[in-house]
């Protein structure tokens, strides 16, 4: 892990960025004069200014409970952000969180058709805290996390392409984009059509998914779109586009 760490930031510095990744978890902070408790993923906000980004539009896919969204909404309080939420359920957590914010909140989920598709959702503790997903949990997600139970029934929530995602909400010139969409980070990018954001950062754990493309797939799609990899961040990779 130690080894994995220093190779990251080693990576991470050849592109003039010295901030160091964050440790994914939760972080305290307080709305409206409410203390509150929100996730965050490994993504440190310094990165962009280090890169010179100033984003001017920030897209989100994956919300969770909209911790993220949150921390790009004060850092960036002059730019578009947008973030995207497909669990029926998740999406009013995260429209309650960021309501007083300038924050745009889509419910849809990102896949390479439109239309209804199947939705899986995630409990903990009887209640849907969990991520849910498009793609059923592996043998290897469910060893590791035990205490998340996945319905083993569907639901069917409203699907869009990436492309079409984009177009139906009048997003472009995407500066970053966030992505923890539990498996379907493929899918998404296989329809990004004319889209190319400047940054990408996104978790990619093909093993804890059924039936998903991952790892190799993704690497050589990217490349095909014109990116390159600026670190593996342990789950997560780091990906910017200099065509």
């Amino acid at each position: 892990m130690k080894l994995r760490l220093h190779l990251a930031r080693l990576s991470l510095l050849r592109w003039g960025i010295t901030a160091t990744p964050l440790r994914e978890g939760e972080y305290d902070t307080e709305i409206e004069g409410t203390p509150i408790r929100l996730s965050h993923s490994g993504f440190n906000i310094k990165w962009l200014e280090q890169l010179n980004i100033v984003p001017k539009v920030v897209l989100e896919l994956g919300s969770f409970d909209g911790g993220d969204a949150l921390r790009f909404a004060r850092a960036f309080p002059n730019a578009r952000i947008v973030t995207v939420e497909a669990d029926p359920v998740r999406v009013e957590v995260v429209i309650k969180n960021i309501a007083h914010t300038h924050a745009e909140v889509v419910n849809n989920a990102v896949c390479l058709k439109d239309g209804p598709i199947d939705w899986y959702t995630s409990k903990i503790d009887g209640k849907v805290d969990g991520q849910g997903s498009l793609y059923q949990h592996s043998d290897e997600y469910k060893e590791k996390f035990p205490h998340i139970i996945q319905n083993d029934k569907c639901v069917r929530v409203n699907g869009l392409s990436f492309e079409n995602l984009c177009d139906a909400n009048n997003i472009s010139n995407i500066d970053f984009m966030h992505m923890d969409i539990e498996g379907a980070e493929y899918d998404a990018l296989l329809s990004m059509g004319r889209h190319r954001p400047k940054l990408i950062f996104m978790e990619m754990l093909p093993n804890y998914f059924e039936k998903v493309k991952g790892g190799k797939v993704i690497e050589k799609l990217l490349e095909s779109f014109g990116y390159t990899l600026v670190a593996r961040l342990s789950q997560d990779r780091l990906y910017i586009h200099k065509l």
